[in-house]
């Protein structure tokens, strides 16, 4: 799980052109290594091994190191008893307006 710094990391210092160079950047080792292949320079398990570590590399690199880009990232950054404890600040702080719905869905089981 990446962390509150991570996330901060991932959304205000790698900017869109890092990530399009690293997507370049894989695109022509993939190149480089689909012409070894066709050359008989490389083997079929190194092939697919360098080939799982170029795609490894990039945006999807970034999300898994540092989590991912904007709000998304930011609920993985927060641990799930934080979440819970918001709801249930949310529940008791609007109880008064809550209070008439919750009563009609209890008749409505009754």
């Amino acid at each position: 799980m990446a962390s509150f710094t991570d996330w901060l990391a991932r959304n205000f210092f790698i900017t869109a052109d890092q990530e399009q160079t690293a997507a370049e950047v894989a695109a022509a080792q993939q190149s480089i290594l689909d012409r070894q292949r066709d050359e008989g320079k490389v083997g079929a398990a190194k092939y697919l091994q360098l080939s799982s570590e170029i795609k490894d590399t990039g945006a999807q690199f970034f999300d898994e190191q540092l989590g991912k880009k904007g709000v998304p990232g930011l609920v993985g950054t927060v641990p799930w008893w934080v979440w819970a404890a918001l709801v249930a600040g949310a529940v008791i702080l609007f109880w008064p307006r809550l209070r008439p719905f919750v009563g009609k869905l209890t008749q409505r089981f009754k």
